[in-house]
């Protein structure tokens, strides 16, 4: 256990983290890569009055979004969450999938969609990426720099992102 000066152990603290994202929709660009489940695992397991994540999905290996997210959310990372919040089906209550692809204009983003998005988005975690080391270079920077500067477009369209 972590002591703090005073003696008191971190279970004392206060959850900042629970606090920041209660309330909130939060809108997440790789969301299906490992550090992105991990971080839609840690949300739904820490911060239960979050309002809702938005996925940024793409088609992949003929399977759609939605199938995309079924997986994701069948793999044992998610068990203990989904036991915690009442089953699989409550929490994907909280998980709207926006189809898009990074690689494409707008993001690929149906204008529904973007609207959603920029009506309700309080919060965005841009984790989309291609980590491949042998990727073609005109297909890395179209993934790892056109994409941050389209989602940082976006952002700027968002009329209750919390920091700007």
């Amino acid at each position: 256990m972590v002591q703090q000066e005073n003696g008191e152990g971190m279970e004392t603290l206060p959850d900042r983290i629970s606090a920041t994202f209660a309330g909130k929709t939060v809108f997440i660009t790789g969301g299906t890569g490992f550090i992105g489940k991990v971080l839609v695992e840690k949300l739904l397991r820490k911060c239960p009055d979050i309002v809702q994540i938005i996925l940024f999905i793409r088609t992949k290996k003929d399977k759609t979004p939605q199938q995309r997210l079924q997986i994701i959310f069948n793999d044992p990372l998610f068990e203990k969450v989904a036991n915690m919040r009442g089953g699989l089906n409550k929490l994907l209550e909280k998980i709207k999938v926006v189809e898009g692809d990074a690689s494409a204009p707008d993001l690929g983003i149906r204008s529904s969609d973007r609207q959603y998005i920029t009506d309700n988005v309080d919060i965005i975690v841009h984790a989309a990426a291609t980590v491949r080391f042998d990727e073609p270079l005109k297909t890395a920077v179209i993934l790892n720099v056109r994409c941050t500067k389209l989602v940082l477009e976006l952002a700027k369209e968002c009329k209750h992102l919390k920091v700007k």
